[in-house]
């Protein structure tokens, strides 16, 4: 399925001096599917070490923008700047912090990540879809609020030359959703990552920025 992309991910490391670091860094969804990445054949790596790339995940429960914010400094304070990173945050804001404010506070928080982080693409991760949020019962109203803030986000990030990931297919039922409605089922997980990793592959095979994966926005 990725073939192409793994050759064009090879050559790039032939002509290239350093390898390719990715960091991963989101809240128990991103913890949950790094277990599950481990028990695969391409391991948490996706199988892309013998190119070079080197993924480095970062989870914590419970994770909020304010938190990733305090973390991510400290990150950059002590480690070399990665090559790409994906962000997936914002999940748990939605319904504690009013819509627009919580727009504004990604869009700050990417802008100045840009401006420490200048050799590095920025990759927003969507939030997905879910059957409880913590802060309201009212489950529509709280999907039309996520999918406003996807939408809002993906405009921000591809227009400043950043990179989007989605997840179109993933819907609200417990295919996809365990128990308690917020973390995801095997199967959930197998998708995320299915999806994660060909939109590494397309992002770094790729190297112009401003891409969303995957680009069919019929099904948004």
């Amino acid at each position: 399925m990725h073939t192409n992309s793994c050759l064009i991910v090879y050559i790039l490391l032939l002509v290239s001096d350093s390898p390719i670091s990715v960091w991963i860094d989101g809240s128990s969804i991103i913890q949950n599917v790094f277990v599950e990445a481990r028990q695969r054949p391409g391991g948490a790596n996706f199988a892309l070490n013998r190119f070079g790339v080197k993924i480095w995940w970062q989870s914590t429960g419970g994770l909020t923008l304010s938190k990733m914010k305090n973390r991510i400094r400290i990150m950059i304070r002590f480690e070399d700047p990665p090559s790409y990173i994906i962000v997936h945050i914002g999940g748990i804001d939605i319904g504690n912090i009013r819509l627009g404010y919580l727009h504004y506070q990604l869009v700050k928080f990417m802008s100045r990540l840009s401006n420490k982080l200048p050799e590095t693409t920025l990759i927003s991760s969507q939030v997905l879809p879910r059957l409880q949020w913590r802060y309201s019962n009212n489950g529509n109203c709280m999907d039309k609020c996520r999918r406003r803030l996807n939408s809002s986000i993906c405009v921000h990030m591809t227009k400043h030359g950043s990179c989007n990931i989605r997840y179109p297919d993933m819907k609200a039922t417990h295919e996809f959703l365990a128990e308690d409605g917020e973390h995801l089922t095997k199967m959930g997980n197998e998708f995320f990552l299915n999806i994660i990793q060909g939109a590494l592959e397309a992002i770094i095979s790729n190297k112009t920025g401003g891409i969303t994966f995957p680009d069919d926005y019929s099904k948004l």
